[in-house]
C-alpha cells in the first residue's frame, strides 16, 4: 500500500504552460509497482489557455474541479466544460484547454 500527504504537493510549469503536480507516477515507485499510468493534477489560471500538445503513447482523462472552459481536441471543440465534466482524449492530438471561469 502506497499512502501520500499531497497537500504539499509540488507544482512546476510544463511544456503547455499548465501548472502540473505528479499526485502518482510510476517511475517515483518503480521497486514498488508495475503500472503504466500516472495521476497528475494540472492547474490553469483563469483566462489562460495551455499550448496545443499531442498524445504519442498514450490518452488522458481531464476532470474539472472548478471554473469553466473549452477543451480542443484536434478540430473538436467543447465549450461547456466545468466542475460536472470529464474527458477522455487520445492520441487524436493535439490537445488544449481554455480555462474560461473562475
Amino acid at each position: 500500500m502506497l499512502i501520500a500527504d499531497i497537500s504539499t504537493l509540488p507544482y512546476q510549469e510544463v511544456m503547455d504552460k499548465s501548472l502540473l503536480g505528479e499526485l502518482f507516477h510510476p517511475k517515483q515507485f518503480a521497486d514498488q509497482v508495475s503500472t503504466r499510468y500516472s495521476i497528475a493534477h494540472a492547474r490553469v489560471a483563469a483566462g489562460k489557455t495551455t499550448l496545443p500538445h499531442t498524445l504519442l503513447r498514450s490518452s488522458e482523462v481531464y476532470y474539472i474541479l472548478q471554473g469553466t472552459g473549452l477543451m480542443h481536441i484536434g478540430v473538436e471543440v467543447e465549450s461547456n466544460i466545468n466542475r460536472t465534466t470529464r474527458v477522455h482524449t487520445s492520441r487524436r492530438g493535439p490537445v488544449h484547454r481554455e480555462h474560461r471561469g473562475r
